[in-house]
């Protein structure tokens, strides 16, 4: 089964066991998952704004 989803096994007996806690509704992305920011959200918007205001490459 883990070569048909193209991931490990690991990660198919740990959606099996969501879904037979939960069902479906365990197959969801549970979110928060992964490394947290480093910046705040103004920094990165402020970082956002810059780039969309210089001319890369003119």
């Amino acid at each position: 089964m883990s070569d048909e989803l193209r991931c490990g096994p690991k990660t198919v007996r740990r959606w099996l066991h969501r879904f037979n806690l939960m069902g479906l509704g365990g197959l969801e992305d549970l979110g928060g998952q992964g490394r947290k920011r480093r910046i705040s959200e103004a920094e990165r918007s402020q970082i956002i704004g810059l780039s969309e205001s210089l001319h890369w490459g003119a």
